[in-house]
């Protein structure tokens, strides 16, 4: 299963999709499989989302790990460290990048027309990146923005 997440990069696969991957290698010792699949689980358990949102990308778990504080989940930072190290062992075994490569989806070049156009207003791009990247995603043109189409990205966010 690819990843859910609207706003990532179709191509990335998802934790939940590692995840069987990890079950089913036939190389790692089943104890080692348990525990990366348990360290899968927990983060998906810290970051408060289900493992089909959450692109297996090295980016992505970082930017969300910098706001998993070991107190607010109850465990130690070793802990944390260990998690952190199983997931990224888990996308080495299955061939996966641990590289900060971008995860977020490609803009298709109707949105990046628009995205030239406001180019030195850093303003309107961090506020507008999402939705160039989200309706890039979805197929939805410029002349395609709605109120629906607002609608369905604001519960995307």
């Amino acid at each position: 299963m690819r990843n859910q997440n609207p706003f990532a990069n179709p191509d990335v696969i998802s934790l939940a999709e590692l995840q069987k991957h990890i079950m089913a290698n036939g190389v790692l010792a089943y104890p080692r499989k348990r525990e990366m699949s348990s360290a899968i689980n927990t983060v998906g358990a810290w970051f408060g989302l289900p493992l089909d949102m959450i692109p297996a990308s090295a980016t992505f778990l970082r930017n969300k790990f910098e706001h998993v504080h070991p107190s607010h989940v109850n465990v130690s930072k070793r802990r944390v460290q260990n998690v952190r190290s199983l997931v990224m062992s888990a996308f080495r075994a299955e061939g996966l990048s641990d590289k900060l490569a971008p995860y977020m989806c490609a803009m298709t070049s109707e949105w990046f027309k628009l995205w030239d156009i406001i180019e030195g207003q850093v303003y309107y791009r961090t506020e507008l990146s999402r939705l160039f990247r989200y309706c890039s995603k979805q197929g939805i043109l410029p002349s395609g923005i709605s109120d629906a189409v607002l609608s369905d990205y604001l519960t995307a966010l």
